[in-house]
């Protein structure tokens, strides 16, 4: 290639070098040749001549082209070199000018950073000399009718020496009483940390800390309130279908059509005798029992004086005299005389309730023994009982009923099984 580049290269420089010095050029004798051939006639020579010429001239033409290209590539690859070249140098330029902004601002952090930390150390030394003197300090200040907000920061704070004046004078205001006599609100003291004259420093509010202790522990005792309430919504989620079985009930003892309600006729009807039925006490069992798992349901109780609920063995005694105990195999809570609730424990447990309970939540958990009632209303705790032992979870256990003591007169409201809870 580089061979027939010279080839074709050699006579164009030739034939340029020709033309400089006057003298005629090829192309020119070609073309009179072309010309002349023309006049005279074409003969096998004159078309030999002709085709050569115009050869000649072609390769002149290419020769001439390849020349422009190579130095319009040239001229392309200078002036890319010369743009790349130029962003680096700029750039150089620019980080030489800005390491002694990038020192400053270094600095600049630094000083902010020391100027934070002794700010804190200041504040915190504020606080410990009000508490030691049993006030809290609040930075807000009592503007017209409203309060704005006051900064910890900056000259405001007292140096150590204006620290041990403060300390000095806070003593001298003596511990504060908890509260306002007249109100019983929590008492405030506006107050400045120094004399204004001598160190004018911004006026502060004192607030003894014995009220800001009771509003942390009425705070925890409403956020335990709130979690209670949680933890019910989640045994709500565990509820059952619960029906009442008539071959346990008393004689006494009426059953809805639906199994879902019971009521005390005051007389005994004409019912079958089984094995099953409870014969002395108005006493009866659901027909669904329970040897493992989480079980939730709900009772209306309604204005009823006497009650009692929870769940039986499958093995108790269903015949004679009973006592309602764990012991027996029964774990209950009741309420007697419309008035007073109890856990029937040994001896009972007397509860704590404010006011009636119209409905009873009950939940069973098998896997850690435990059955709880709930108070629906207030979603409350009433009472937890620990069930059995480890001989007892072979044990089958069934949602007891009653209503009240035979000896009691009659009650004509029912016990009604709830399946639609109030928050559905």
């Amino acid at each position: 290639m580089g061979m027939f580049c010279s080839l074709i290269l050699f006579p164009c420089m030739v034939l340029f070098a020709s033309g400089v010095t006057g003298q005629q050029s090829i192309m020119d004798q070609q073309a009179s040749q072309i010309i002349y051939n023309c006049s005279k006639g074409w003969s096998l020579p004159s078309i030999l001549q002709t085709v050569l010429a115009v050869l000649t001239i072609i390769l002149i033409l290419a020769a001439l082209w390849i020349f422009w290209r190579s130095y319009k590539r040239k001229q392309k690859d200078d002036f890319r070199l010369m743009e790349e070249g130029q962003p680096n140098e700029k750039i150089d330029h620019v980080q030489e000018e800005n390491e002694p902004l990038q020192g400053e601002k270094k600095q600049l952090n630094e000083k902010i950073e020391r100027l934070e930390g002794e700010n804190k150390q200041q504040k915190e030394t504020i606080g410990e000399c009000c508490l030691l003197c049993g006030w809290l300090l609040v930075p807000r200040v009592p503007a017209g009718n409203g309060e704005c907000s006051v900064s910890l920061g900056g000259a405001c704070l007292p140096s150590s020496l204006k620290q041990r004046l403060l300390l000095a004078s806070l003593s001298a205001l003596g511990p504060p009483s908890p509260t306002v006599p007249s109100t019983g609100k929590p008492r405030e003291k506006s107050w400045a940390l120094a004399n204004a004259n001598a160190f004018p420093f911004f006026p502060v509010v004192l607030v003894c800390t014995e009220p800001l202790q009771g509003e942390k522990t009425e705070e925890k005792e409403k956020n335990a309130q709130l979690n209670e309430k949680i933890e019910f919504l989640k045994k709500q989620r565990h509820k059952v279908d619960v029906t009442l079985d008539p071959d346990t009930a008393h004689p006494r003892l009426e059953i809805s059509d639906d199994g879902k309600s019971v009521k005390d006729t005051g007389t005994i009807r004409n019912v079958p005798k089984n094995e099953k039925r409870f014969d002395s006490h108005l006493y009866l069992l659901a027909k669904e029992g329970y040897t493992s798992g989480r079980h939730y349901w709900e009772v209306d109780v309604g204005k009823r004086s006497s009650w009692a609920l929870g769940i039986a063995c499958a093995s108790v005694t269903r015949k004679g005299t009973l006592t309602l105990s764990p012991k027996n195999g029964f774990w209950v809570m009741g309420c007697t005389d419309g008035r007073e609730y109890w856990a029937y424990t040994e001896p009972w447990t007397r509860l704590s309730v404010g006011g009636k309970l119209p409905k009873i939540g009950i939940f069973l958990d098998i896997s850690s023994n435990q059955l709880s009632f709930y108070d629906v209303h207030k979603k409350e705790a009433l009472y937890t009982f620990n069930v059995g032992d480890e001989s007892s979870q072979k044990e089958r256990f069934f949602p007891f009923f009653s209503t009240g003591p035979a000896t009691a007169k009659p009650d004509e409201e029912p016990l009604k099984i709830v399946w639609v809870f109030d928050d559905e």
